[in-house]
């Protein structure tokens, strides 16, 4: 492995795995890029930098999600706190990529304004002059929505994973709404797909589907 890495021009790895007896025993690393920087907690990214690099550039979004720290002792806020955060709130430059390719404009409006002060654009790609469907005069299923369930409730049936069938039984009926109203004009094979953070959730909004449209749901 030492041979490998030594011979290697880029090496792709993980935080912890920098750490490893091939890669801490191989030259000096020039350069080392570090991805979702942001999401890492300050002393992995540490491990890395060991290796005697000359240059370290991070790759993160300080606006999005931290390192996700599981303690309730008082400065764990600091310990989830990242190398990029640190250097950004010690004034050190920051260059922000501000063109944003995956979203339609009306979906990027919000996070837009809310987290990185209306600075946000959009590339041409995903002009909505360039990509209209029929689908978009429908008022449920709009390039975004938000429903608020009244009154639902989440449990926990196996202990762990929260589920709610309230909100499981309205995504069915969305999707049934969405291919009984456009299924014959519109190929959605593929196109379509329901996310949860919850194991239980996947469980119960796959038996309301099933229920519902009368089809097995893999």
């Amino acid at each position: 492995r030492t041979s490998i890495v030594a011979g290697a021009e880029v090496v792709f790895t993980t935080l912890s795995s920098s750490g490893m007896r091939c890669i801490a025993q191989s030259p000096p690393f020039n350069t080392v890029i570090i991805d979702e920087a942001c999401q890492a907690v300050e002393a992995s990214c540490l491990i890395p930098l060991a290796t005697g690099a000359a240059r370290c550039v991070l790759v993160g979004d300080p606006r999005q999600l931290p390192a996700f720290v599981l303690s309730a002792e008082p400065g764990a806020e600091l310990y989830q706190r990242s190398l990029f955060q640190r250097f950004e709130e010690a004034g050190w430059p920051v260059v922000m990529l501000r063109t944003q390719y995956r979203m339609h404009p009306s979906i990027r409006a919000f996070p837009s304004r809310f987290f990185y002060s209306s600075q946000l654009a959009d590339d041409p790609s995903v002009d909505p002059a360039r990509r209209r469907s029929p689908i978009e005069g429908d008022e449920w299923v709009r390039h975004l929505c938000f429903y608020d369930l009244v009154g639902s409730k989440e449990q926990r049936p196996d202990g762990r994973s929260l589920t709610n069938r309230d909100e499981a039984d309205f995504c069915a009926a969305l999707l049934a709404h969405l291919f009984s109203t456009w299924g014959g004009r519109v190929d959605l094979r593929g196109r379509v797909v329901v996310l949860t953070p919850y194991r239980q959730q996947v469980r119960a909004v796959a038996n309301a589907v099933s229920q519902r449209l009368g089809c097995e749901v893999p």
